[in-house]
């Protein structure tokens, strides 16, 4: 016999279980702990016994853990389909971080590692960005003061990039994930190179 806090309980699992069967391949980790959770649920007897029969999901932890490694599979699988592969590798960092942690508070110091690689990926694409600006700026501008400002903006991202990548150059700009933020075709580009070269140095 079902207490009523049971029988809500065990209604509010179903509705959620329901939702994530909506899209069974981005919840596949949630979906089998969910089920086991309800057969738990639907043994009957009072919340503080089910309790109990839950054993390590009494503190639902399982269904956290289980939410951070449906979201960064799904992530990985998304990087890796357009081709942005140290996005992908970070995802998995945070996925493999995720899949070790047995506790509320693992997820909660654990995971910042992972987020500190990606960070690391977004900001060279954010460096190459400005680095694209600052070198049409340097074009652009008749000033010699505002050149010498620009040169600099471009050296220092410049410099920015080569440090986390140093296989990066102008060819790179066609190449992911830099493609991504490149909005100038490549006779533009390559004379925004030999201003580069000009101005501030070889690229080699």
């Amino acid at each position: 016999m079902l207490s009523e806090e049971m029988s809500y309980h065990i209604r509010y699992l179903e509705s959620r279980l329901s939702k994530l069967k909506k899209s069974p391949e981005l919840n596949s980790y949630q979906i089998p702990i969910y089920e086991k959770i309800i057969l738990f649920a639907k043994e009957g007897g009072s919340y503080e016994e089910y309790l109990e029969r839950l054993g390590e999901f009494a503190d639902f932890f399982p269904v956290a853990r289980s939410e951070h490694l449906d979201r960064y599979k799904s992530i990985i699988e998304l990087y890796e389909s357009v081709g942005l592969k140290e996005f992908s590798e970070s995802a998995n960092n945070k996925y493999t971080i995720a899949k070790s942690c047995q506790t509320y508070s693992d997820l909660a110091t654990k995971l910042p590692i992972g987020i500190k690689l990606e960070n690391t990926a977004s900001e060279r694409l954010n460096s190459a960005c400005l680095f694209l600006n600052y070198l049409v700026e340097l074009q652009i501008k008749p000033e010699k003061k505002d050149k010498l400002h620009f040169a600099a903006l471009v050296r220092e991202e410049w410099e920015k990039i080569k440090n986390s990548d140093p296989d990066f150059g102008f060819e790179s700009f066609f190449q992911k994930p830099y493609v991504y933020i490149n909005v100038f075709p490549k006779d533009k580009l390559f004379q925004l190179k030999r201003i580069f070269e000009e101005i501030i140095g070889s690229t080699g």
